[in-house]
């Protein structure tokens, strides 16, 4: 745990935020931290180390907890377009089907009546 120092402007706002050194960034002695109020990445040349209390390993689990959570979103989202696609797919399979019965109607009442047009024609012959 580390107290990250942002430097001074001379205002009210905080001057220095809680996180934890993920990893070194530059030769520079330069680390990337998780800002324990955001749970965002920062990146800083300047901290003092803090001793570990409940408080902050309890604030670094709900952090861990929300990134889960996302997670479990991210799948429901995923089901979700999933079960909408197969939804459009079988709406159109069932709208070929459609067409395709109406296609067959057609073909069938345009023989019907090539048949009654033959049987006419032929009555007027004998």
């Amino acid at each position: 745990m580390v107290e990250i120092h942002d430097g001074t402007s001379n205002t009210a706002k905080d001057r220095t935020v809680e996180g934890i050194a993920m990893y070194p960034t530059n030769d520079r002695e330069g680390f990337a931290f998780m800002c324990l109020k955001t749970g965002k990445y920062r990146h800083s040349n300047n901290w003092t180390q803090l001793p570990i209390n409940d408080e902050r390993t309890q604030r670094v689990q709900t952090i861990a907890k929300d990134i889960v959570n996302v997670k479990i979103l991210m799948e429901e989202i995923d089901d979700y377009v999933n079960g909408e696609i197969m939804k459009v797919a079988i709406r159109q399979e069932e709208l070929q089907e459609e067409r395709n019965n109406i296609n067959n109607d057609s073909d069938e009442s345009s023989e019907s009546e090539t048949e009654s047009s033959d049987e006419s024609n032929e009555n007027e012959v004998v």
